[in-house]
């Protein structure tokens, strides 16, 4: 018998092995503005350009998708900069963000949105202050 097949029935008899496989092999690595040459591209090119399509479009509403968002601090990250592009152009859009993960507990603690102060350390002050508040 092979330890494919092995593998197998285990995943058959243990349910949560599925899970444990899943944590073993999907990085979750994530943190706030993580890459941020990409987040400066992003905030310099992208999200204009997406925010100009909706506007030029007469559309009120704008949807992105984060995939593989782990436990969120990267649609976070997209968000505040939306946010701040539509604040500095003084418009208004419907934003609606969809975070999604293979990992069902990282969605469980993107969805409450909490972080430690450490892991919001990348995040300018007046953005922590603006988006987020302490937890009492």
């Amino acid at each position: 018998m092979s330890l494919l097949t092995e593998y197998d029935r285990l995943l058959e008899r243990e349910p949560d092995e599925l899970d444990r496989l899943h944590a073993q092999l999907l990085s979750g690595t994530t943190a706030f503005f993580r890459d941020m040459e990409a987040f400066r591209v992003c905030e310099q090119k992208v999200i204009p350009s997406i925010i100009d399509h909706s506007m030029n479009n007469g559309k009120s509403r704008c949807r992105i998708w984060i995939a593989g968002c782990s436990t969120g601090e990267e649609a976070y990250s997209f968000t505040i900069l939306f946010l701040e592009e539509m604040k500095r152009r003084d418009v208004s859009i419907e934003l609606q963000v969809f975070a999604t993960d293979i990992n069902r507990k990282a969605i469980q603690i993107a969805s409450k949105g909490l972080y430690s102060i450490e892991s919001m350390a990348s995040i300018p002050e007046k953005w922590r202050a603006r988006y987020f508040e302490k937890k009492r």
